[in-house]
């Protein structure tokens, strides 16, 4: 209900407001205040023996304040029971907010500028960088193609380089040129990128289990002692197939993206229904980065007026893509959400018993890695 509603909203505003350190009670944030008191009267008193110390002490209290924040927020209830509707909320207002001011544009093309310009506003690279990441390929042969296409999503999965850099927007958009066509493009986008993510499962469930286990964030639990990560085991034991596909469409834990594929290799998920889950869930963006990077590229481009019956293909696939999207990734984030609720605040009387399970299934899971 609207009062639910905004309830939750208010709940989330009070736990998002951190309050400043010079007023912060956590006794991390005392301990980082008393370091620095310190070390400003170290300096005013012009005593430098113990400046080094001091400034040691204060790097070790910013990390536990930090650390302690990141705690709070991860595992705060207010804010994990607000996430599913801030992003339905999210969803929405994207929708609409793309439907405003895509779609005019969209409508208003007429040359291949207007369509230049239309790609980079979705976020794509401009059309003079696919031509150039394009003639860079073209003298190889097919094979030659697939294999370096391969490489690219082996060495970016692995060492988690889109976190920082737009391979997973350039490669898809380039791909029916390289390939031949928007679905040659799609299918072997998905097939390569799903490689790429099978070796980070393949490694998660062989050499790195306990490395994986043993990340941390800011100093946070280990993932191996996450409560979220005993319930994904729970989830993955009951249906492997359906979590592995729901992780892919909304990857919201909280690690990097491509770090959800290392620690879907230490479950019991199989190596078969990672396959096939995180292909089908690659498939979606896959298709719309291969479409409007055909569009850009394609020979109707280089002609002065684009077709029209082009512009309205363009234009149902993006609104028809967005909308599904929007959809699916709500679904999948209420299921990723389930995964990061302690149950800590039942009022059904449930919630201990609840955490006593969780904390046997983690000690489980840990016993499943080593």
């Amino acid at each position: 209900t609207r009062s639910n509603v905004l309830v939750r909203a208010q709940r989330f505003w009070n736990a998002t407001r951190i309050p400043k350190l010079e007023e912060d009670p956590a006794p991390e944030a005392i301990r980082l205040r008393q370091n620095l008191d310190l070390f400003r009267a170290a300096s005013k008193a012009g005593n430098k023996e113990l400046l080094g110390p001091l400034s040691e002490n204060i790097g070790n209290a910013t990390k536990s304040y930090f650390a302690a924040k990141w705690r709070f927020l991860t595992t705060n209830p207010a804010i994990k029971e607000a996430v599913p509707s801030l992003v339905t909320i999210a969803n929405t207002v994207f929708v609409l907010v793309f439907l405003r001011l895509a779609l005019p544009r969209l409508l208003a093309m007429k040359t291949a500028s207007d369509f230049a310009e239309v790609a980079s506003f979705l976020g794509l690279p401009s059309k003079d960088e696919l031509v150039h990441y394009a003639d860079q390929l073209q003298a190889l042969t097919p094979l030659m193609k697939i294999a370096g296409f391969q490489a690219i999503w082996l060495v970016d999965k692995v060492f988690m380089l889109s976190e920082i850099l737009p391979i997973a927007v350039v490669l898809p958009a380039i791909s029916p040129l390289l390939f031949g066509g928007v679905l040659e493009g799609t299918v072997i986008t998905s097939a390569c990128a799903t490689v790429g993510a099978t070796l980070n499962f393949a490694l998660g469930k062989t050499f790195l289990t306990k490395q994986v286990g043993n990340f941390s964030i800011f100093g946070s639990k280990p993932i191996k002692k996450q409560q979220w990560f005993a319930k994904l085991n729970q989830k993955v034991e009951e249906e492997p197939f359906k979590s592995a596909l729901l992780i892919r469409l909304a990857p919201i834990l909280p690690i990097p993206v491509d770090a959800h594929w290392y620690v879907c290799g230490t479950t019991p998920m199989g190596l078969s229904q990672f396959l096939a889950a995180y292909f089908i869930g690659t498939l979606k963006v896959a298709f719309i980065d291969a479409s409007l990077g055909s569009l850009l590229l394609s020979s109707i481009l280089d002609e002065s007026q684009i077709r029209e019956q082009a512009k309205f293909v363009l234009i149902a696939e993006v609104v028809l893509v967005i909308l599904i999207s929007a959809v699916v990734t709500n679904i999948a984030t209420n299921f990723v959400t389930d995964l990061l609720n302690d149950d800590s605040d039942s009022t059904d009387g449930t919630g201990p018993l609840a955490n006593a399970q969780l904390d046997e299934q983690a000690k489980q899971a840990e016993k499943h890695q080593d």
